[in-house]
């Protein structure tokens, strides 16, 4: 299985540095950045051959796949387990430095009530493992949020949970391309 890891368009609250986790408002759609953004990944796979296109269930993930949706014409289906990370206390407030760090330190994120790595790998693990029983030749565009982009490519990589770290994303729309015989 081929798998294309793209996160969402840009939001107004990307755009100010506002951490969103499972925020769902209006200030979670995209800005016109993150249109034009989404409209480019569309033209950027127009060509390839994409089977199928899955999504998080939070609104900045499903407006960004309902515009690649119309430039690639395939099935788009929406799954809850790969929403966003609950970022508890911080969800709304200002980005803290080292942002990319503290959201896999667990001492920080057992104290602001976000969801822990443990249960954030479970939940993403058996979403890929029913992809792979179900798409085993396929090749599946999967739109959505950095924390989620990140676990993926740490369990298909095997990575632990301190080395997530080590996955830099650039800013929206980033993503990679991953292929997948087991996990």
């Amino acid at each position: 299985m081929k798998l294309i890891l793209v996160r969402h368009g840009e939001t107004f609250s990307n755009e100010k540095g506002i951490i969103q986790g499972r925020l769902n408002g209006r200030k979670q759609k995209l800005n016109s950045v993150g249109i034009i953004q989404a409209k480019g990944i569309g033209k950027k796979f127009k060509k390839s051959k994409i089977d199928l296109i899955y999504s998080s269930r939070l609104k900045r993930a499903k407006q960004t796949a309902r515009i690649v949706k119309k430039e690639l014409n395939v099935k788009l289906m929406f799954d809850k387990r790969l929403n966003d990370r609950k970022l508890g206390d911080l969800q709304g407030k200002k980005q803290p430095k080292h942002w990319n760090k503290s959201l896999w330190d667990s001492e920080f994120v057992s104290y602001h009530g976000c969801e822990m790595y443990l249960h954030l790998r479970r939940r993403v693990k058996k979403f890929l493992l029913n992809l792979l029983e179900k798409y085993p030749d396929k090749t599946i565009l999967i739109i959505t949020h950095k924390a989620i982009v990140q676990i993926i490519i740490g369990i298909i990589k095997g990575y632990k949970e301190e080395e997530l770290k080590k996955v830099h994303l650039k800013k929206n729309p980033s993503g990679r391309i991953l292929e997948i015989k087991e996990i």
